[in-house]
């Protein structure tokens, strides 16, 4: 948190509306990154002042963060961060070649401002929603952005641009009995499309498995109705009909269903996410008339695992008592 001198001074910048140089300008003008997205390493060549930084825990299962201070009158810093993620698969993508997907090809999808400020002062929350409005357009296409900001002064999409913004205030451990604050920041967030579209390729489920074409499909779908999801047993019985050759015309969904159990299990062992990448790349190679619907998602996964990233999301106990 900033001295009170500097929360004073940012008060004066703020009141003083949205001229050039004031925090909600130097906000929008970080914004205006997202109408010509590039990729990672596009970013980093432009901006060699920026940190990259990685996480298994990153918002939105981005790939990378590009972080950078932002100095603002009165010698507050607010900082922007610049989110990459996987690219857009195609689904129609053939078997795609092996050990070329490099984090370096993510590319932009969302950039976050994050400025100090006293609690209960939200006006630049405020001052910079209006400037937003201005730059890119209001909308009243509804958007939830529940993911990036706590406490929202305001949301809507402009066009592909999703855009809030509100305070952020994260909490963790506890300190003399109470949770300690790590972040008490307000935010301004612009988002395009494929930040969010990419929660549902690692929000997945088994609907796209076939329960009449093998035993091993239809056993796994009905434990997973039953919230008992036995990977390990998925893996075993797996590996066996594929090694008999008996999966038939369900061969290919069950390298993906092998592959989906050694990612969903990846913390068990360091030989399963070679493992998981080999049996996707074997299904995709049967699934010649790209037909399984849940393609994209494996073609995802797969891009993952050969970028060295760490899997995101699973499609197992999804089915939780819809049986």
């Amino acid at each position: 948190m900033p001295g009170t001198r500097a929360v004073a001074t940012l008060l004066v910048v703020l009141l003083a509306g949205c001229g050039r140089g004031s925090a909600a300008a130097v906000a929008v003008d970080a914004l205006a990154a997202l109408r010509s997205p590039v990729t990672l390493h596009t970013w980093l060549g432009s901006h060699p002042r920026d940190v990259r930084e990685h996480s298994p825990d990153i918002i939105g299962h981005a790939c990378a963060i590009a972080a950078s201070p932002l100095p603002l009158a009165g010698g507050v810093v607010a900082v922007r961060s610049a989110y990459f993620y996987v690219p857009w698969p195609d689904s129609a993508l053939a078997l795609p070649p092996d050990s070329t997907a490099r984090t370096d090809d993510c590319v932009l999808g969302a950039v976050v401002v994050a400025v100090p400020a006293a609690h209960g002062d939200d006006a630049f929350a405020v001052q910079a929603a209006r400037a937003m409005r201005r730059a890119f357009g209001a909308d009243t296409t509804p958007f939830d952005a529940s993911n990036w900001i706590e406490q929202k002064t305001a949301e809507w999409r402009a066009g592909e641009i999703a855009l809030a913004s509100g305070r952020q205030v994260r909490y963790t451990g506890h300190h003399g009995g109470g949770p300690g604050i790590v972040e008490d920041t307000v935010r301004v967030v612009g988002l395009l499309p494929i930040s969010w579209q990419t929660d549902g390729l690692a929000l997945g489920d088994l609907h796209a498995y076939d329960s009449t074409a093998h035993p091993v499909i239809g056993m796994t779908k009905a434990m997973d109705t039953e919230c008992n999801t036995d990977v390990d047993s998925i893996i075993r019985m797996g590996e066996a009909a594929i090694a008999s050759r008996g999966g038939g015309r369900a061969l290919a969904q069950l390298h993906f269903l092998v592959a989906d159990a050694y990612y969903h299990a990846d913390g068990r062992g360091a030989e399963r996410l070679p493992a998981a990448r080999r049996h996707y790349r074997e299904g995709l190679a049967l699934d010649t008339a790209k037909t399984f619907v849940d393609r994209r998602r494996v073609l995802w996964n797969l891009w993952r695992l050969e970028a060295g990233l760490h899997p995101a999301g699973t499609v197992f106990i999804t089915m939780c008592g819809d049986g």
